[in-house]
């Protein structure tokens, strides 16, 4: 004993060591689940543009995600206007960052480091998306969407081909 009153016991350390194992299963199962919500969401939002490219009206745009929103909204208990927020998300991420959404399926990656890469990349044009993607994925294994973001900031700064100046 070290002389710190509050030294764990042996059965403590079983203890902690099991506990972090579940919450560490917890942490991926809540991933996998945030994932088939972010396909259900991009694939609703996807049948809602095809309503759109069949309706006559210059306002088609805003009928079929409506609904298709409402219909979510009201079966998952959430707003409307935070719903199609989140179906506009998911179909950024499965059409800009694949990779990212399998890392995501896999459990490897929080949805909150999704939203990261998703959000940090918006001055960035399509070209430099895979290399962002590429860089920002290991790392996001690794630490939390706090250090990600800081991280990403200065990736997405040395990848933007105009200057700050331009921008």
């Amino acid at each position: 004993m070290s002389g710190v009153p509050w030294e764990p016991t042996d059965a403590e350390v079983s203890a902690t060591l099991r506990l972090l194992d579940r919450l560490v299963e917890a942490r991926r199962l809540r991933a996998v689940a945030d994932a088939m919500e972010v396909d259900a969401l991009a694939e609703a939002s996807s049948i809602a543009w095809g309503q759109m490219g069949r309706a006559e009206s210059d306002s088609r745009y805003v009928f079929p995600m409506r609904s298709m929103a409402g219909e979510i909204a009201a079966a998952v208990h959430e707003s409307k206007g935070r719903t199609q927020t989140r179906m506009a998300e998911a179909e950024e991420l499965l059409k800009r960052f694949p990779a990212t959404v399998e890392a995501l399926r896999e459990g490897r990656i929080t949805l909150r480091h999704a939203d990261v890469i998703r959000r940090e990349s918006g001055n960035l044009p399509e070209e430099v998306l895979g290399l962002f993607e590429e860089a920002l994925l290991p790392v996001a294994e690794e630490v939390s969407p706090g250090v990600l973001r800081g991280f990403a900031v200065r990736v997405a700064e040395e990848l933007n081909p105009r200057s700050f100046r331009e921008r």
